[in-house]
């Protein structure tokens, strides 16, 4: 879809696209697919933007989309590159969750505590909170495995988790884990994507 709309503003501007598919970048090469007479490459996703990052010429403009945290993919550093974030203001999160849950005052989260993105989050989670509510956050480092944090979230006061695009903390298994325990206490679960509240989350965000 990005694609598609990538090719659609170009055409208004007379510019040509080309596609090509990561896979085929990275074992060919870029000369071979992207080739060096381009004014600029677009990445489409982190996979694309952390790799065109550190592989594509410094004279070849890079721009991305469809990327959650250009901090965490390591795009805020080194050569200049710009773009559009998929990130939805934490403002305008806590709004949809005061007015879903209007009795809602204790956000519950789960994070990197050992990780400088990690800290990030935390500390933004908490300067974006009203006056009147509180967060309880769980460092997952701290614990076993996701399934273990998640039971020490649930046993907090918390009126509903709040979760964000980590991969690495909210895969298949830790998707699954909370969702169950969410049934289990009773504690709604605000999602990341679309995906996550069709799979059980109370409600969430979604990007078109």
């Amino acid at each position: 879809q990005a694609e598609s709309g990538i090719k659609t503003a170009l055409a208004a501007q007379k510019a040509t696209l080309r596609t090509v598919v990561l896979k085929d970048v990275s074992t060919k090469g870029i000369a071979a697919t992207v080739g060096s007479n381009v004014d600029a490459v677009i990445a489409v996703g982190t996979a694309a933007g952390t790799w065109l990052h550190k592989e594509l010429p410094g004279s070849v403009p890079l721009l991305y989309c469809m990327i959650t945290s250009p901090e965490e993919a390591g795009l805020t550093v080194g050569r200049p590159t710009t773009g559009v974030t998929t990130n939805v203001p934490l403002g305008t999160q806590l709004a949809l969750i005061a007015e879903a849950v209007p009795k809602a005052r204790c956000i519950g989260m789960l994070y990197h505590g050992d990780t400088v993105e990690g800290q990030l989050q935390f500390k933004r989670m908490q300067e974006a909170l009203p006056a009147d509510w509180k967060l309880e956050a769980v460092a997952v480092e701290k614990y076993r495995s996701i399934s273990d944090a998640i039971d020490a979230l649930m046993e907090r006061p918390v009126d509903v988790i709040w979760t964000s695009a980590d991969a690495g903390m909210f895969d298949a298994a830790g998707v699954r884990a909370l969702l169950l325990s969410s049934i289990r206490t009773k504690k709604p679960v605000f999602g990341f994507s679309p995906a996550l509240v069709r799979a059980g989350a109370l409600l969430g965000i979604g990007i078109s």
